[in-house]
């Protein structure tokens, strides 16, 4: 039994574009983001001199730039009230695969999947759906108070849902996670992207910051 091997371009890093840079510093340390964008450009100046990457079996499988952009399209059309386009989705997020819209507690909040494969943070878990429903739905502020204001820490934050509504809901958050590549590069656009929510029914939003940090290692800065 044999299959095809499909190239796809989806796989291969994007150096950072400007557009890109410049909402990565809204949620970045200087010194993240310009080590974040050193590591970029030097994977995708690895990668432009080996093959093509393959996926066997993959669901990014024959999967062009151009279907990404239509299915990002597609997704962003039916939540026109987030005044968000495709062009704010940055390069190598813009597949079905890994840009998402989600709904907690009836709140449309962006983000976009990691591409890691480190951990188990580039996968959005039941929990963190949980914990941004009771974000959103009030259950949490219940119990510490109008979020508006409040400081959030997520610790471990993989995709970042929870950080995102917490954002949303008008907290200052910080995210913290491996201090990976493009596990910090898509916390990072999650969050950059739910700042850039527009629209007066959104409500107020707070500020983000994105950390990367090994459990384990000094807190000490």
């Amino acid at each position: 039994f044999f299959s095809t091997l499909v190239p796809s371009e989806g796989c291969r890093p994007q150096p950072m574009d400007a557009a890109w840079r410049r909402d990565l510093a809204a949620v970045l340390h200087p010194a993240t983001l310009a080590h974040l964008e050193a590591e970029l450009a030097e994977e995708a100046a690895a990668e432009a001199e080996d093959a093509p990457p393959f996926v066997l079996f993959g669901e990014e499988a024959g999967e062009s730039d151009g279907d990404g952009v239509t299915a990002v399209s597609a997704a962003l059309a039916q939540e026109p009230g987030l005044g968000l386009c495709v062009e704010d989705v940055p390069l190598p997020f813009r597949s079905k695969l890994w840009f998402k819209v989600l709904r907690p507690g009836g709140k449309a909040v962006p983000v976009v999947e990691g591409k890691s494969q480190r951990g188990h943070g580039d996968v959005i878990w039941a929990a963190a759906e949980y914990s941004a429903e009771a974000l959103v739905d009030g259950a949490i502020a219940g119990l510490v108070g109008p979020l508006p204001g409040r400081r959030v820490l997520e610790v471990g934050a993989g995709v970042g849902l929870p950080s995102c509504a917490a954002l949303r809901c008008g907290a200052d958050v910080v995210a913290s996670d491996l201090p990976d590549l493009w596990r910090l590069l898509a916390l990072a656009s999650s969050l950059a992207l739910n700042q850039k929510v527009g629209g007066a029914d959104h409500g107020p939003k707070g500020r983000a910051q994105v950390v990367g940090h090994a459990w384990g290692e000094s807190c000490d800065a």
